[in-house]
């Protein structure tokens, strides 16, 4: 099964953000979740992940602090995260346009779906 990388960068605002879709058709790995704070006081994110198939939208961390001028990993190369066709990543930020979410997948194409 052949794959492809992706890196999405999104600025998170205050109300839920999509920063990630997987495609129609293609599941995938979550290499990587970086949160960067850019701002010069400590900041929080939320984190939800959309689950198409169920419908259904679960909050994983909530109001998780970020302090300032640094960054955290919620997902890494031993411990990633899967996911299904149009599943999402979804975050809020304490303050808008200062929280980052760098994501960093591996689609593959799925011919069962």
């Amino acid at each position: 099964m052949t794959s492809k990388l992706t890196t999405d960068i999104t600025a998170v605002g205050t109300s839920d953000t999509d920063c990630y879709v997987v495609p129609k058709n293609f599941k995938c790995i979550i290499r990587n979740l970086m949160i960067a704070n850019n701002d010069s006081s400590a900041r929080t994110f939320t984190f939800k992940v959309f689950d198409k198939v169920a419908n259904t939208t679960t909050t994983v961390l909530t109001s998780y602090s970020v302090a300032a001028k640094t960054s955290t990993s919620i997902f890494t190369l031993d411990k990633p995260l899967f996911l299904q066709s149009e599943d999402k990543i979804i975050l809020s930020a304490s303050t808008g346009s200062v929280v980052m979410a760098v994501i960093t997948s591996e689609e593959f194409l799925n011919l069962t779906a």
